[in-house]
Order: structure tokens, then sequence, then C-alpha cells
């Protein structure tokens, strides 16, 4: 396996960036032909009058001019600012370099160098002396000096004279000593005898001293002797040097502050001499003059560039904006014309801005209502997440956090590696199947339900593993979906087992009845106190099925940490399906006899309370009688009847009839017809043969009732009558034939017996057996007291027969996130066991759906696709994307002609695609909400290689700057969003027009910087990049959207679709590396913290690049964005106010300017190189001043070849890194006792 190469590249540089390409030999100031200021002119012309000879008025010499300029304060300061100290520092390294090397204090060396430091320092004294005398109160460079030299020199000036007083008298070190070599200057050093002669102003006696009413030769006479300094070597060093850094740190504050205290002289001060005045005045207009001969070297590099060689300035590029149109309402469609102009306010000169359309656009009515889309995660077992609401933090409408409002237009994974939810942007999608079928109405009773899917595969279901945590299965009721509450799903053969009353699923392989199918099966079981399975109605269970029969769905468990069976299931090809339904005890049914209707819920007499032969009884059920019935059982429980029929007519004359003699003839209604169930006229046992009592069962086999079939039946099922068309089983009491229950013949034979009672006088007959014991029982009158029924039903889905599926009123469907699909027709190998998210053949892996409103069929749409421009993963393949419409819930590719227009490079920049929408396109579909036109994007590859969408707006056009012939050389400026609002003509059909964001594009005409840059780097490399700077600046010419660029030789960079195949080596011989940084002005969505150009940017500027280098450094270029290590600190703090949540986001985005300042500042540059310490993070923070103190700092370092966790120092990784701010800074609110 690849992996990223430790060796780090030997050459570490920065790289060019825009600012960097102007060489300063180029600029027009570089050299100067006169390159004096006013206070140079001015010191030059006081040196200049000290070597003119002045004559007074007899004609004699009388010394030179230099008086009469000297004593104005201007010219103090042109002596201040045109003082050298370079002179003096030469001296002072001299002398250090003296006492670095001496072993001993009083060496001739030592007093030599002690004597020069002693001079130099005396020498700057009496300037600083004579500088002060000179200022004029008032001014601020007089308070400045007086300051200075009261504050730090005059004591310092006192320890010197200290020092040198003992110097002359206990070592020596002064007289007789020649001083170290000095070099020759305009200002000689004074001797160091002076310092007690010269009268120094009184403002060098320090106040502290109290002498300050005393003369200065006064003053240096009292001071005492300080040898301090000559007793070491290293004392002497210390306190020398701080000696002469005294009066040289004075020195350099003035000039400082010397331009702004000539400014205050020219401007404010009012009592120059006029002769000075005059002078002062010719200076400043001598400027106007030295201008004009500083310009020679510039024309002279304009002669040659343009001139000689022929080469001109780029004139100025348009930049581009998109447009949105919006209609009139009482307009259906316009044509708004290639060329249409556009007002766009005015320029800072005052100029019209004008823009116009770039193509024609006929604007319609359509709008973008919705936009959802479906992520399927390869990398999590084919997982599916989808999002209602696409653009939205959350996939369901949760607000933006992120300024620009960017979302994933194909979703992103949802999970980190050890399967814990990472992020929540998109939602787990429901997907699954359904069935809807008649055979589904179950309204009581113990039920059972079993589905068997047969699928024609090459792979073995017995390799699937499924636990009953991968199925969710629901069915109708009239309180909503029921979810039935227990669920085991195993692979090997298992029977229902139902367990204390609850309801369960299996789910199960049971055995195969075909060589070439296997099924999979699902069974439910319901018991009695579950609810009745009932119609579908959209009001209640939601949803868009086609349907008014009872549903059973079957959806795949979705959930983060869940286990997901869509990958192992997905390619399963479906050839039928088996349903049967089992019910036992249904008691919910509708009885009838000759009489009329009869009550449910207590005793009846089916037969009605005369029962003879031919009486009919009627049972009913709309549950029942519309299903294909395989078996069919009806339970009955007589009232008060005896337990042998038998014994019970043993005195009505003849052999008695026994309970196996009560018969009936059982018929079923089947379109408007009676259909006898047993057949030639079979009949059925009314009562159990061993005892009446007991409850009696009556069985119909799958023989006997293989010739019903199911049929459609109305909601309620009304009590028989002749205009009955099915519905009802009929029992017609045949047996036995000569009396039926006896009721015909019971009175004659009670009248009889009676009679012959009363006329026998034994009361016996001639077999001695007593009358009394001879008279007939009263007959029984068939009574039920409790009737239910039990049957199997089954039937077979054939979702390819569409003629036998409208005629069993079932449909399979395939359940997607946001709707359904009837599987309804197709043949054998293109129908699916699962839903299928497939785009030309292939899986898709993202699909961003758009929903339009007011479109018309056979209309184009313009669609403006806003995207976050680098946002994409680089280091992914770019898929392409493909377009589809949605037409009778079937996605249709658009034909290659349909596709007017992509500019986006397939979603990779921000750009328009228009479509030819056929008129076969509909919005009554299941697929997603009916009621729009539906657009399909879609992608067979990594998602994470486009760019994240920021909108997606329809009726858009795209327009350019125009520019006047007359106007070539306009400074491009990018216009914000909003400044278009208006067409310049106005039309009648055009409610609106509107800029959603800002130009892009564009280039200023070529000023005269850049023109000397392209020319001298042309010259240079003439457009053939051999070194490694010339590949930056032929990029960084090329591609004004570039900041900078950083060529890294011998480097390598490997896309690869897989994460863990992407490589990095800073060793790989014969490979090239540039890492480009887009610009962040006038980019709309780059993120500022990490900028990084697009894929498509990226392959534009490699492709380019290698028709400018050698065809063998070509073949190995590689184009990438930089690696951005992120810098994140973690700490508690409290703050000074207390509203925390205002604080702690300006601290996070403090922190982030801090880290990244160029993110926000054009001053500040983006580096590759540095260094990042905790300490300077947590000073920076502990000095705001809304911080009162911190806690708990940590810093780490994330993104890298290597992360560092609660690390001290930060430094990149490699040569293509660089050090940012994390977006979030983990800053936590410090406890109330702490």
């Amino acid at each position: 396996m690849i992996s990223d190469c430790d060796k780090k590249h030997p050459l570490q540089r920065d790289g060019l960036s825009q600012k960097q390409r102007l060489l300063r030999a180029l600029k027009p100031d570089y050299v100067r032909i006169d390159e004096r200021k006013l206070p140079q002119l001015l010191a030059f012309a006081k040196r200049y009058a000290q070597q003119l000879q002045y004559y007074d008025g007899k004609n004699k010499a009388a010394g030179d001019w230099q008086s009469f300029l000297e004593k104005d304060v201007t010219t103090v300061l042109a002596d201040i600012l045109s003082k050298n100290d370079q002179i003096e520092r030469r001296a002072i390294e001299q002398i250090k370099a003296v006492t670095t090397n001496a072993t001993e204090i009083n060496t001739p060396e030592m007093k030599s160098a002690f004597k020069l430091l002693f001079q130099i320092v005396a020498t700057m004294a009496i300037q600083l002396d004579y500088w002060f005398r000179r200022s004029m109160e008032g001014l601020r460079l007089h308070t400045e000096l007086e300051r200075l030299i009261s504050s730090s020199a005059a004591e310092m000036l006192r320890k010197g004279i200290c020092w040198f007083k003992a110097g002359m008298r206990n070592g020596g070190y002064f007289e007789g000593v020649e001083a170290l070599p000095f070099e020759e200057a305009e200002d000689k050093l004074v001797n160091l005898s002076q310092l007690g002669s010269h009268n120094f102003h009184p403002v060098w006696i320090p106040k502290s001293s109290g002498m300050t009413d005393l003369s200065w030769r006064a003053y240096f006479e009292t001071l005492p002797h300080e040898d301090s300094v000559f007793t070491s070597i290293a004392e002497a060093e210390s306190q020398l040097f701080a000696f002469f850094s005294a009066f040289h740190d004075v020195q350099i504050q003035l000039c400082d502050k010397g331009t702004a205290f000539i400014a205050e002289t020219l401007e404010s001060w009012p009592n120059h001499e006029p002769h000075m005045g005059l002078f002062l005045a010719f200076l400043q207009l001598f400027q106007y003059a030295q201008n004009s001969l500083n310009k020679f070297t510039q024309r002279h590099l304009d002669y040659y560039l343009e001139d000689v060689l022929h080469l001109l300035k780029k004139p100025a590029l348009a930049d581009k904006v998109h447009i949105i149109f919006e209609l009139a309402k009482h307009v259906d469609r316009t044509l708004v014309e290639k060329g249409t102009k556009l007002n766009a306010g005015k320029d800072s000169t005052g100029n019209d801005i004008v823009y116009t359309v770039n193509d024609d656009i006929v604007i319609n009515k359509a709008q973008v209502a919705e936009l959802k889309k479906v992520f399927i995660d390869v990398n999590d077992k084919d997982r599916i997440y989808a999002a209602s609401v696409a653009n939205s933090a959350d996939g369901i409408g949760g607000e933006f956090t992120c300024e620009d409002k960017r979302w994933k237009p194909f979703g992103e994974p949802q999970k980190t590696g050890n399967g814990a939810a990472a992020i929540s942007s998109i939602q787990p999608g429901e997907i699954g199947c359904a069935i809807a079928s008649p055979l589904l109405f179950l309204e009581e009773g113990v039920r059972t339900i079993t589905v068997t899917f047969h699928i024609s595969n090459p792979l073995q279901i017995s390799d699937l593993t499924l636990t009953q945590n991968d199925f969710v299965l629901s069915l109708t009721t009239e309180q909503g979906w029921f979810t039935v509450p227990k669920a085991r799903v195993t692979v090997a053969p298992s029977p229902l087992q139902t367990n204390g009353g609850d309801s369960e699923t299996i789910v199960s392989s049971p055995t195969v009845d075909s060589d070439t199918q296997e099924p999979i099966q699902f069974t439910l079981g319901l018991e009695q106190a579950d609810p009745s399975i009932c119609a579908y109605d959209p009001a209640v269970h939601g949803g868009s099925f086609e349907t008014s029969v009872p549903m059973m769905k079957i959806a795949l468990t979705n959930g983060i940490g869940s286990g997901y069976v869509y990958q192992s299931l997905r390619d399963f090809r479906l050839t039928k399906i088996d349903l049967s339904v089992t019910v036992v005890d249904a008691k919910n049914l509708i009885i009838q006899n000759d009489a009329g209707v009869l009550k449910t819920g207590k005793p009846f007499y089916p037969f009605t309370t005369v029962p003879k032969i031919g009486s009919k009884f009627y049972l009913g059920s709309r549950e029942i009688f519309q299903k294909r019935l395989t078996d069919l059982k009806l339970s009955l429980i007589w009232g008060d009847v005896p337990a042998n029929l038998a014994t019970h007519y043993g005195n009505y004359g003849g052999t008695a009839p026994a309970n196996s003699d009560f018969k009936a003839t059982v018929d079923i209604l089947q379109d408007s017809k009676w259909l006898s169930l047993k057949g030639n006229g079979n009949e059925i046992n009314l009562f159990n043969s061993n005892d009446a009592q007991e409850e009696n069962t009556i069985q119909f086999s799958n023989d006997e009732l293989g010739t019903i079939q199911a049929g459609g039946m109305e909601d309620t099922v009304l009590p028989w009558s002749v205009e009955s068309k099915r519905g009802f089983l009929r029992l017609t009491l045949t047996s036995p034939k000569n009396n039926a229950f006896g009721h015909g013949v019971y009175r004659d034979l009670y009248t009889k017996s009676l009679i012959l009672f009363a006329d026998s006088p034994t009361g016996k007959d001639s077999n001695g057996t007593a009358y009394k014991d001879l008279i007939p029982n009263a007959p029984y009158t068939p009574l039920i007291n409790e009737i239910s029924a039990s049957y199997t039903a089954r039937e077979t889905v054939d979702p390819a027969d569409q003629q036998a599926l409208d005629i069993a009123g079932s449909t399979y469907y395939h359940l997607y996130p946001f709707g359904s699909k009837a599987q309804n027709s197709g043949t054998e190998q293109s129908l699916k066991l699962m839903p299928q998210f497939v785009t030309r053949q292939k899986n898709s892996e993202g699909e961003l759906y758009i929903g339009l409103h007011g479109l018309k069929p056979a209309q184009s749409i313009s669609l403006l696709f806003q995207l976050a421009e680098g946002s994409a993963r680089p280091d992914l393949r770019v898929e392409p994307v493909y377009w589809s419409y949605l037409a009778n819930n079937n996605w249709h590719p658009f034909d290659p002609a349909e596709v007017l227009k992509d500019t986006t490079n397939g979603l990779l920049n921000s750009g328009i695609v228009a479509l030819a929408v056929p008129d076969t396109a509909s919005k009554e579909n299941t697929l997603l909400p009916a009621g729009l036109h539906w657009l399909r994007a879609s992608v067979v590859g990594k998602p994470a290689a486009l760019c994240d969408l920021i909108s997606i707006q329809a009726q858009a056009v795209q327009a350019s700057r125009l520019i006047a012939s007359t106007n070539k050389n306009i400074q491009m400026q990018s216009l914000p969003a909003g400044r278009i609002k208006k067409m310049l003509t106005k039309s009648a059909a055009v409610k609106s027009v509107s800029q959603p964001f800002s130009t892009f594009g564009g280039e200023s005409a070529e000023e005269s910087g850049d023109f000397y840059i392209r020319s001298s780097e042309r010259l240079r490399h003439k457009q053939r990049g051999v070194s490694i700077s010339d590949y930056e600046k032929l990029v960084l010419q090329q591609f004004p959207a570039i900041y900078r660029a950083k060529c890294i030789s011998h480097s390598k960079y490997s896309l690869s679709s897989s994460d863990t195949n992407s490589f990095y080596s800073e060793f790989a011989p014969g490979h090239i590396a540039l890492i480009v940084i887009p610009h962040l002005k006038q980019n709309n969505a780059v993120n500022r913290l990490q900028p990084k150009v697009s894929l498509v940017q990226s392959e534009q500027i490699r492709s380019w690049l290698c028709n400018q280098i050698s065809p063998f450094a070509a073949a190995n270029m590689h184009v990438m964005n930089p690696y951005y290590e992120e810098i994140q600190v973690e700490f508690r703090v409290s703050f000074t106010t207390s509203d925390w949540g205002f604080y702690q986001k300006q601290l996070n985005t403090d922190i982030q300017n801090f880290l990244s300042p160029w993110a926000t500042s054009e001053a500040a540059d983006i580096v590759f190189r540095g260094r990042i310490h905790k300490s300077s993070i947590l000073n920076f923070v502990e000095k705001l001043d809304y911080v009162d103190y911190v806690t708990d700092f940590k810093m780490h370092h994330t993104g890298g070849r290597q992360n560092f966790y609660n690390t001290n120092e930060a430094t990149p990784t490699t040569e293509c890194s660089i050090l940012v701010s994390h977006q979030n800074h983990l800053i936590n609110q410090m406890g109330e006792n702490e």
C-alpha cells in the first residue's frame, strides 16, 4: 500500500505572491536622478553657504553666508534629519571589538577606546545643546529637546563628567592618550577639555542636584570623581555603552519626529526671516522640477518597452454578473434579447455603469419551489440519507450558522470512524417496499400474514444475515400506521411462535419451491387485542399511494449505529410475491335468515323459529368473501341443543335422526350466482356427530374453494338481497328430508300421544310402554349461541402481469424517501426487490431534486447555481453530473440537445444550467410530492468532489459590463450584490431585475506596474517555464485570481477516489507540485480561513502550464491546494461583563483574526512557513479588555500529516502546509465559584 514519504524537502521557501512580483529595480522611484528632500536640500544649502565668501559694505571679506541660514529653526531640523549616525555606530563597533579582546582595563588599547567613546559622546552632547539653543519656544522641537535632555541626557552627562574626572586624575586615561582612529566626518570630534569650558544651557543641570542656580562652569567644578567604571572591563562595557546609547537614542527619537517638526515650521510657524521664507518657498517649488527630472527613468522604460519592443498594455476586461428576472403577473413569458442593457448606477467618477445581457433568454413563470436530496453512503453499507429541505442546516429546515449558508448538494457522510454521530446535516431516509392488497382487510381475530418474495439472483439467500432489527413492519389501521411490536428475523426455516398473545414478525427462508428462485418470507402475527387492519387513507396514513385497500409496509431500519441491509437486498430481482393471510375466530359477520337480518352478539335462530326443509341461513363478510380463499372453517356452538338428537326425536316415529342426519348445503355468492362449495349437492353436518352440544366445525378445503375467485366489494356489505353480487355464504337446510326438525309433525304427534294416554285405562300400550313416555319431545329449534369464521386466503402478486393485478386489486410499491412508486409493469429481469437509485445504469451516490412551480411542459428553464467555489475536495476524482426529469414516476435523462447550457462545468463553479424540459414531463407523480415538475441532478461518483451550493434560482442569465471604446483604461471594481435593480429601458413584461451576488471575472486596464511586471517576466522566461520561479510567475500572470503560487520540485501529490490512497511525498524525483492560493478579494463564497481553488480552475492551471513547460515535466505536474493545518485553542475564561454568549463569539472571532489576519485584512499576507507559540496566543487573549482571566489553556494542531494535542509550538508538517485558525475554538465558561 502506498504511504506518505516522511523525507522533508531541503529547499524551504514561501513561493511567490502577486505583491512580490514587481522588482524594486522596475519601480520608477527605485533610482531617482535627484533623491534629495527638503531637509537635505536645506542642509546642502547651509554647507554651500559656508563655502561662499561674504563681503561687507567696504568690500572686505567678513566670513561666509552660513549665518544667514543657520539661525532659522527649519535649518536646525534639517541638520537633525541629515545627521548620519553610521559613523558613530561603526566607531562603537570598533570600541566593542577592543573591549571584547582586552584582558586588562588599563592597557593602551583600552585607554584609546575610552577616549574615542568619550569624545563621541561629548560631541553629541554639545550638538544637542546647540540644537536646543537654536530651537524656538512654542515649537514641538523645543519641547521635545527639553524633555529628552532633562529626562535622560543631562543625568548621563553628569555621570560621564564624573567618570572623565576620575580618568584624568587616577589612570591617565585621557591625557597623553591617542584615541582610536575615527572616520573623517564633517562634524569633528570635540576635545574633552571643552566639557568644562563649553557654556551648556542650564537645562543640562539636573533639578535633582539642587544646583540649578549655578553656572555651568561652577556646576562642572562641583561634580565629584567617580572611578567605578574603570574597575573592570565588564563594568566599563556595561556603563559606558549605556552612556553612548542614551545620547544616541535621543538623536534617533529626534530623527523619527523630525518630519512632523519640519511640517510644523513650514505650515504653522510665522516667525521666519523674510529671506528664509522666500528660500523655503523656493525649495518647496523646486520639488516639482525634481519630480519631473526623476520621471526620466520611467519615461525611458516606457520608451524601451512600448517603442522599441512594441509591447502594449492590456485593456480592461469586462466583469460578468448573474441576473435574475421576474415576470409581471399578467405575462406568461417574454423574450429578453441579447444586448439588453441593465442599469448598475454610477461609478466614482459619475459615469453610468451599464451591463448587457449575453444571450437571448425566454423568461417564464417557473420558480424553484422545493429542494430535496438523497445521499447514499457507499462506505456504510449504502445507507440512505434524505433531506426534505436540502438547503438547510439539518436537512429538515434548520437555520444555518455559517455566514454564506452553504450546503452539500448531494449530502455527506454522517458517521465518524467509530460509528458515532458526527454531524447532522441530513437525516436517515426511509426506504423499503409495501404491498397493497384486499387480502390485508383483517378486522379481528388471531391473524397471521405471510409474505413470500421470490427472487432470482446469483447471490444465495443463505449468505444473508438478517436480524429482527433490520426491518420495521407496519400495517394500516384507523389510527394510522401500526408497527408490529415484536420482530424476529432469521434465514433458516422458523415456524410461527406465539408468546402470550404478543404480535410477532418472522422473516425466514422457507423451502425453495423452484430450481431458479429463492424466497424471503415474512410472517406477521396479530392477536385479538391488536387493531383492525383497514384501508389506506392518505389523510390518516400520509404518503401518496394510489390505492384504497389495506397496506403492509416493510421499511429498512435506518439509524446511526444500527445494522443496514439495503446493500445486501438492493440487487435482488423480484419475480413474484405470495401473500397469504390466516384468521382465526372472526366474529364480525352479517347473519340473516329467511325472516330478515339478525343481531350479532347474542343467540339467534339461523333457520327461523320454524325451520323446514329449504330454510336458508345467510352468513356475510366483506373481509372474507372478497378474497381468494384456500381454507374456510365455520365454528358453530348451538344453544339449548340436546347432546343426542336421535334420543330427542325418538318418539317421532320411524328411525330417529341422529346428529349427523341434520344437514345443509352450502353455497357461496359470486357474481350474483350461488355456487355450491361442496359440489354435486354434497351436504355438511350441522351438529357434532358425537355431541351436539360441542362446537361443530364446518371445514372447506382448498379444492372446494379453488373455483372461487377474488373480487372487489363495496366498503360496507349490506344485508343479502337479490341484488347482492358476492360476500355471502348460504346454508340451506336439506335433512332430515321428511320432517326437518319436526316442527311440522310435532303437533299431530303430540296430540295423538295425549289421546292414547287418555284413552288407555292402564296408561300403557300393548308392549307395556307407558304412553306418557311416548309423548314426543318438543322439536329442537336450531339456536346458535356463537358463530365464528376462520379462514386462509392467498394470492400471488406478479408485478409484471398488469391484468392480474387489476383483477386482484393488489399493488407492489417501492418506498422512496419522499414518496413511492407502484411496481406494476416491467419484466422479471428489471423489477427489483428494493428501490433503486440508478443513473445511466450505475448506482447513484447522490441525487438532488429540484421542484419547479409554474413550469409548463415544453418550456425551458435557466437555473443559476451559486457555488462555494473551492469547497470541493481536490483529492477525489470528478464525476459528471447527470440531469433527468420526472415523467409518470420515471426518471428520463435529458437528451444532449435538451441541455442547452452548463457553465458550471458540472457543478464545479458558479454558473447557469439551462434545460429544455420536454412536454412529456408530468407533475402528478407519487415518487416526489405532486403539483411540481421535478428535475434531478445525480452523480455516480464521490459527491464530495463537487462544490457546496449556496443557492439555486430560476430565470437567470449572464450579463457583462459594457466598456466604452473611449474608456479602455477603466479601473475595474467588483460590484457588490444588489447594485443592478432595473433595465436601462423598462419593460412592462418584467416585474423586477435582481443581482443576488457580486460581479466576477473582471480585470482593470493594465497599470504601469503590472505592465512592467509582465514585460520583465516575459523577457526573463520567454513564455517557457524552466525554473520553479518561472512556473510561479507564469501562473500568477495568466491567472490573476491566484494570489500566491509555490512550486515544489521533486514532490508528488496523488489524487485518488479513496481517502486511504491519497499520497503526498516531498521526495519524488521528476514530479512537480504547484501549490496555489486564490485571492480572497472578489470571491463570493470562498472559505476565508481556508481559501482553495476549484477543481475546474486547478485543471485549467495544470492544462495551461503544461503547454508552457517541457513535456517531460508536464507528464508529472500536479496542481493542488495547500494543506491547511488548523490551530485550535481550548481554555476556560471569565469575562469582565456578564454577556457570555456575545463575548464568547467575539473572542472566537478575535482569535481567528489573530491566527489568520489575512482572512480579514488585505495588509496581512498568507504564508507557508510559520511558527505559532501557545504563549503568544495566551498573551493575546489575556490582553483583551473584555477578558478577566484565563485558565487551562491548551493548543491543538490538527489537519497535518500528524495531529498534536496540547502542544506548546506548532509548525507546518509539509512544504505545502499553512497554519490557520480553526473555525470554532473550544471556549468554556468559568464556574461561578472559580
